[in-house]
């Protein structure tokens, strides 16, 4: 109790602490020009005005989402623009918690605690303590709770911290509610009839969720993966009912349309990349589809293998910077699932036990395993994991490149890039020391291509280097041998029944 306590208090006091810096200077850190978009574009709809075909706000921003999504914000947009952000603010930071909950619960909940018709015997792994924390007694069932919720709590107050976060509350943008609506529906048991439809509905408001219906088609989970991209034809078919002509221009191509010029150092993809070292701004072209096809299927064959041995969260979490990586735009607070990244690192996994993997016992519910319980490593690599100092060691590691590159760090940041000392010190984030906007980026050169698509790079070394590390820890399921009862069993039919004297 006494952690969750100061897990709460910790959370509490970012929040207060992101508040405050924000009454202090809200025309620095409370932008709100995607709040005003998504607001007009719903009184557009309301009063029948063409969607795409105009611009919105003072910065004159498009309106670049899904049909659906504007008809959801025409219910709210008759909302004072006060209320209106004042919702969006508290629906973010509760998105926040909420996905923080549901990657805490990918991590160290085995499927026999989410799944009920799930049993599983007793294991000495690292999932031994989770299953039975889960289903042992009440007082180790509370302990268990109690230690996800602080978790959940300490990965949120981290996350507020890191500029994709911030940034999202910065413009006003639902990439929080978008991932708590994916993250909580991964987390549901496999049985649940309604897996899927969060994902499906994200999808209608955004398309870059969809990538996780695949996701969830290839790792054996196909009513979800169905009930997921039934939800988001749903969404395009209301879209088309209530808005035809809208509907008819966006899915005709309009979608595909950038929005603003995708060589901006804010534009952490492979399309950003290839544009940026080829130095100019006319469409990356073959090397860019090169690139995300390369990426994508490196990237979610990654993500599958791993949700099939049972790391779910690390399936999920390649998912999605798979998503990130080979989508034309992906701005730097579309990447808000770092705070996944935190779960993963913090949460100790309830991953494969000795003998097993999360995946078989995932897979009981179709009445076979999915990997034959190819999940266990190596005998050499499983000692050297299982040595006491190296997985607190990698993980205090891990957090700290991820709240390294990703955090919100007090700097004196000049309006173009680079350091200024005559500016007052404003928290930002890393990526924005290198050079930018005004077409900076096309004359980058050396380490300013490293540290101006650090995102991107970063993203490249943990698909590859979690790609690497499930294949090297990989092994292939030995034939199983047939026993002596089965056999006799088998010679007993064969000969026909026996005859009694």
């Amino acid at each position: 109790m006494n952690r969750l306590a100061g897990a709460a208090g910790l959370f509490l006091a970012s929040v207060a602490g992101w508040a405050t810096l924000v009454a202090s200077r809200p025309g620095t850190y409370w932008q709100q020009s995607d709040a005003v978009v998504y607001r007009e574009a719903g009184a557009a709809v309301r009063h029948g005005v063409a969607l795409y075909a105009q611009t919105f706000g003072t910065a004159h921003l498009p309106f670049t989402y899904p049909p659906f999504a504007a008809l959801v914000f025409a219910t709210l947009s008759p909302l004072s623009f006060p209320v209106w952000q004042v919702i969006l603010a508290v629906s973010g930071v509760c998105g926040l918690v909420l996905a923080a909950h549901a990657a805490v619960r990918l991590a160290v909940v085995s499927p026999a605690v989410t799944n009920p018709a799930v049993v599983r015997p007793a294991a000495d792994g690292p999932a031994a303590g989770a299953t039975a924390g889960g289903a042992g007694t009440a007082g180790g069932s509370r302990r268990s709770r109690d230690r996800r919720l602080a978790l959940t709590f300490t990965v949120a107050a981290v996350g507020l911290c890191l500029e994709p976060v911030d940034l999202t509350l910065h413009f006003g943008q639902i990439n929080l509610i978008l991932m708590a609506l994916v993250l909580v529906d991964l987390a549901a048991p496999d049985t649940a009839r309604y897996k899927g439809i969060a994902t499906g509905i994200a999808g209608g408001l955004k398309l870059t969720p969809l990538i996780f219906i695949p996701y969830l088609l290839l790792t054996g989970r196909v009513r979800a993966a169905v009930v997921g991209a039934a939800s988001f034809a749903g969404t395009v078919a209301v879209g088309f009912a209530v808005l035809g002509r809208d509907s008819a221009g966006y899915w005709g191509g309009q979608f595909a349309q950038p929005g603003d010029s995708p060589v901006r150092l804010v534009n952490q993809s492979l399309n950003g990349l290839v544009l940026r070292l080829a130095h100019h701004d006319t469409g990356a072209g073959p090397a860019w589809i090169v690139a995300a096809l390369a990426a994508g299927v490196v990237g979610l064959g990654a993500a599958v293998a791993a949700g099939r041995r049972g790391l779910e969260l690390l399936g999920v979490c390649l998912c999605a910077v798979t998503g990130l990586l080979v989508s034309p735009i992906s701005w730097s607070h579309h990447w808000v699932y770092v705070v996944a990244g935190l779960a993963l690192v913090i949460a100790r996994p309830a991953g494969p036990a000795r003998g097993g993997t999360r995946g078989t016992d995932r897979a009981a519910d179709h009445g076979a395993p999915r990997d034959g319980g190819a999940g266990r490593p190596p005998a050499r690599l499983s000692r050297v994991w299982r040595t006491r100092w190296v997985r607190p060691v990698g993980a205090l590691a891990a957090g700290a490149a991820l709240v390294g590159l990703f955090g919100w760090w007090p700097l004196r940041l000049g309006t173009h890039g680079g350091i200024d000392p005559a500016v007052g010190i404003h928290p930002s984030g890393l990526l924005r020391l290198a050079p930018h906007d005004g077409g900076a980026e096309l004359h980058w050169t050396g380490w300013q291509l490293v540290y101006g698509d650090a995102y991107v790079l970063a993203a490249l070394a943990f698909v590859l280097g979690s790609a690497g590390w499930l294949v090297a820890t990989a092994r292939r399921s030995p034939r199983p041998k047939p026993s002596v009862a089965g056999s006799r069993r088998r010679e007993t039919a064969a000969a026909g029944p026996r005859q009694y004297p």
